[in-house]
């Protein structure tokens, strides 16, 4: 059984890790701005037109070496961030262990812990973190793409940078920054677990049985509305998970009258993208339904009306049918 002081302390912890990620983000804010801005002067001084592809040449010259700074700038900080988290989370959990067990816990040494979390061969962190300097080649590609289709210096830098009135949300440099975001909050869940589970490792003479719960974006784990979130069914039913939370709940009331609640980090599809509830601009259009408006006669028997998740998961929990139920996060 869990003890409820560890529980409260996880997921505190979990809250943090949330947090941090945001702040990691906003690091690469500046950075990008600072890029877009010296990307449309760059830009400016080839006039209307990229005219010889000699400019061409060093225009993308130029631009490689001052997006590859900017990028790998971002992504050695990012490293040492996480390597910075490792030691602190494997502390933390060190910490909350030794409240609840008998005898010494110990905690992996920094340089140890590095090589397992950050530098594994097998892990190819450090590969993925590097993923982010990709965007370098992105940018020189769309210049060099607009030059060979004949668009003006204006829609190139409108491709790049963005536009004014999509509040610059459909250039490259944003979409480099959602990018960045997703490597993050991935990388910072990966990290967190990596590092419990090194701890666990060390002490494995007192630790015979663990369970991690983590929860920061959709590609690693669950992320979960409440049970009174109604859905309907689109098909087949794999999986469901249903865990106690103790945290903050966000409530978003839609145009058409309709409610949204959820936990902070719930990934809701908008007009210009996915982003987290707790990011939710009221300006954006959210996409609430993909089912058109329609009218069908269908068997009684197939009639698909919408239930609560709660309703839902109580529904299977109570037949014997190979459903794989089992416990997330939220």
């Amino acid at each position: 059984m869990l003890s409820p002081d560890l529980f409260s302390a996880l997921s505190n912890r979990s809250l943090f890790d949330n947090q941090y990620a945001s702040e990691l983000v906003n690091q690469a804010r500046p950075v990008l701005n600072a890029l877009a801005k010296w990307l449309r002067e760059r830009l400016s001084r080839e006039g209307e037109r990229i005219s010889t592809q000699k400019r061409l040449d060093k225009l993308l010259e130029d631009v490689r070496k001052r997006a590859s700074k900017d990028y790998t700038g971002l992504s050695n900080q990012y490293l040492d961030n996480f390597n910075e988290l490792a030691l602190d989370e494997a502390q933390f959990v060190s910490a909350a262990m030794a409240t609840v067990v008998l005898g010494s816990v110990v905690t992996p040494r920094a340089v140890k812990l590095g090589q397992m979390v950050i530098g594994g061969k097998a892990y190819r962190f450090s590969d993925y973190i590097r993923s982010i300097e990709g965007w370098t080649n992105e940018i020189a590609s769309v210049i060099a793409g607009g030059y060979v289709e004949g668009q003006s210096v204006s829609q190139i830098a409108a491709s790049v940078i963005g536009t004014r009135d999509a509040r610059y949300q459909d250039g490259l440099i944003d979409r480099s920054r959602r990018g960045i975001e997703q490597v993050v909050r991935t990388a910072i869940t990966d990290v967190s677990t990596q590092a419990r589970l090194a701890v666990i490792a060390a002490n494995d003479d007192i630790c015979y049985g663990y369970r991690i719960v983590a929860t920061l974006d959709s590609k690693t784990s669950a992320t979960c509305f409440t049970e009174a979130t109604s859905v309907t069914p689109l098909g087949d039913c794999d999986k469901l998970f249903r865990a106690k939370y103790v945290g903050e709940i966000i409530t978003v009331e839609l145009s058409n009258g309709e409610k949204l609640a959820g936990t902070p980090n719930h990934p809701v599809l908008t007009s210009v993208g996915w982003t987290s509830l707790d990011k939710l601009d009221p300006s954006e259009h959210v996409v609430y339904s993909t089912l058109l408006d329609s009218s069908s006669i269908v068997e009684t028997g197939n009639i698909n009306m919408p239930a609560t998740f709660g309703k839902l998961f109580n529904s299977v929990k109570k037949r014997t049918i190979p459903y794989i139920l089992g416990e997330g996060s939220s």
